[in-house]
């Protein structure tokens, strides 16, 4: 089964791609990825919801990643979404379940 992005999905992931995922990664690098337990707002929360969706990219099954990296791929999202070093053992719950 091969997923294809409607325009308005492929648009915002390349948005995403283009504004998003690099404020992102740059946050990430100047804040670095200590002390993430206790962020509940601003850049240390931001920092912490980015390294959120990567654990959650990184633990789908391999079936499902297979659907989605294409599109991913595609709108230039992938590769920021992958866990630099040191990033994956920082990942923290975003909120208690």
């Amino acid at each position: 089964m091969m997923l294809i992005a409607t325009e308005q999905l492929a648009a915002f992931l390349r948005y995403t791609a283009e504004f998003y995922l690099p404020m992102a990664e740059a946050l990430t690098s100047a804040i670095g990825t200590e002390k993430l337990e206790q962020a509940v707002n601003g850049m240390s929360y931001r920092v912490k919801t980015f390294l959120g969706i990567k654990g959650e990219l990184a633990s789908l099954p391999a079936e499902e990643v297979s659907l989605i990296k294409p599109i991913l791929v595609d709108a230039g999202c992938w590769n920021p979404l992958q866990f630099k070093d040191g990033e994956a053992e920082s990942v923290v719950p975003i909120a208690p379940l």
